[in-house]
């Protein structure tokens, strides 16, 4: 019997087996539905093992995973993101849309959570059963029946980090004020859609020091003799940028003129080239109703296990280049 499963999957194309490793799971039908209802989800992943936020055929991306991890618990469909994602880049409060099964006659249909949403389905819980490591549901919010997570989100907000170096701030600061009055992005924006709109206005664009606090001492890992904790954030930074909408890699693009100011260029709009997608992330949506977020707090103990392991690495290697000594 393997051995003629085998041959069988010897005999398919390249495309077949892709398909048959990526098609959908059935449905297991746990969540029946009484009634429908919309609702919006706070999402949170790694972008580094994605293709992006938007379906391709045959890549992995984040719309993917979660509309499998819907189809496969029978909770809903017809997912809406506030906005796409490149590969590579990240997010922690990415707002989307979609409408779920219900187990109550007569669900909340209001941007308050009231007595009832506390019976309802478990979602985060169970499509985080249902999810990879890295993409994780951190909430989910009662909203209206005729609530977009794109077209009603009014503002979005990202974080692109650096470490600072040998840049020159003050220099990146100018750069950054140049940008925050400009209103034609199209030199800084990638080309990608025909009908896109150059025409923007920045919200706010902002340089901000980035506190995280570490001690080597409760790691066991330092090498002062006084026992001194000391912290390995004195060199990171975060460019901050909110506006109504993005275009294609515009903010990765932003950085790059900026980034090229703090290397003692002049500020200059030609051949712009575009950063690395790994320190981007995005990292809220705002909407004219506040969304008030109901969930569990699992996730919160994976992101904390995450963040030390996290911090005990870069202790590891700030040693290492402290320690490092050539004779």
């Amino acid at each position: 019997m393997k051995s003629t499963y085998y041959d069988y999957l010897r005999s398919l194309t390249k495309e077949q087996l892709i398909d048959l490793i990526y098609k959908p799971y059935k449905k297991r039908g746990e969540y029946p539905a009484i009634s429908k209802r919309k609702v919006a989800l706070r999402l949170s992943y790694h972008g580094e093992n994605y293709k992006g936020v938007q379906h391709y055929k045959h890549l992995k991306s984040v719309h993917d995973c979660l509309q499998n991890a819907l189809k496969v618990s029978g909770i809903g469909d017809g997912i809406v993101f506030c906005g796409r994602t490149d590969a590579g880049v990240s997010a922690i409060n990415m707002v989307v849309s979609v409408e779920v099964n219900s187990r109550l006659e007569n669900p909340n249909r209001s941007y308050q959570i009231i007595e009832s949403d506390h019976e309802e389905y478990p979602y985060d819980v169970a499509l985080n059963m249902l999810l990879p490591d890295d993409i994780r549901i951190t909430g989910w919010a009662p909203v209206p029946d005729n609530f977009n997570a794109r077209y009603d989100c009014i503002q979005r907000h990202y974080k692109y980090f650096f470490a600072l170096g040998s840049l020159d701030l003050k220099k990146m600061e100018e750069a950054v004020e140049k940008i925050c009055q400009m209103d034609d992005f199209y030199h800084l924006s990638t080309h990608s859609n025909p009908k896109a709109i150059y025409k923007r206005k920045i919200s706010e664009i902002k340089i901000h020091k980035v506190s995280m606090q570490t001690s080597l001492v409760k790691m066991g890992l330092t090498n002062n003799a006084g026992g001194n904790s000391f912290s390995l954030d004195d060199d990171l930074y975060s460019l901050d940028i909110k506006a109504g909408g993005f275009l294609h890699n515009m903010v990765r693009k932003i950085f790059w003129v900026v980034q090229r100011c703090g290397k003692g260029n002049p500020f200059t709009l030609k051949n712009v080239e575009i950063a690395d997608s790994t320190p981007l992330v995005f990292v809220g949506a705002k909407y004219r109703e506040d969304l008030n977020f109901l969930g569990n707090r699992y996730s919160e103990v994976q992101f904390q296990r995450e963040a030390s392991i996290a911090k005990i690495r870069a202790a590891v290697s700030q040693l290492r280049l402290d320690t490092y000594k050539l004779k």
